[in-house]
């Protein structure tokens, strides 16, 4: 009997608490590199545009992804324009997703956990265990754009997967 209990206990209760917890541990992870980003980087006031990251920002992302282990990093401006990526194909996209103009313009962050082979909040198929979070950047209550961090868990999730 506890042959059979034992994994079901453990595909049931112990991996969806696992997950739960690394979520929300990347999650404030997340909150922190945006935090961190916007003051070293970015002016109070200015709004977000492709000019504003260039000027301002000039290879302190990549030290940033480096330094924090990010996969990806995005930053959106306020109508949803990705005015910067780490995949330079994405730079000019606009994200017209609901979660994004209903959620994350209203200043909630989302995190969401996504397994490797599955898709992201916009639709791009993982090819790792990733922590996708979307940190809205609000000024006196307005939405001046979000950064969007993707994390790599996969060397987090490994053990807890048997691989």
């Amino acid at each position: 009997m506890l042959v059979t209990t034992l994994p079901l206990y453990d595909y049931l209760v112990i991996r969806p608490s696992f997950d739960k917890f690394l979520t929300e541990s990347t999650n404030d992870e997340a909150l922190k590199i945006a935090k961190h980003f916007v003051t070293r980087f970015l002016p109070k006031e200015t709004g977000l545009s492709k000019n504003t990251i260039k000027y301002y920002v000039s290879g302190g992302i990549e030290n940033l992804q480096s330094d924090f282990r990010l996969t990806k990093f995005k930053i959106f401006s306020n109508s949803g324009e990705i005015i910067f990526s780490s995949d330079p194909k994405e730079i000019g996209n606009i994200n017209n997703e609901r979660y994004f103009h209903e959620i994350v313009a209203k200043g909630k962050v989302i995190t969401k956990g996504i397994q490797k082979e599955t898709k992201s909040l916009e639709g791009q198929v993982m090819s790792v265990d990733v922590v996708e979070t979307y940190v809205p950047l609000m000024s006196d209550g307005n939405f001046r754009g979000a950064f969007e961090i993707y994390y790599d868990i996969t060397a987090r999730t490994e053990p807890l997967r048997g691989t």
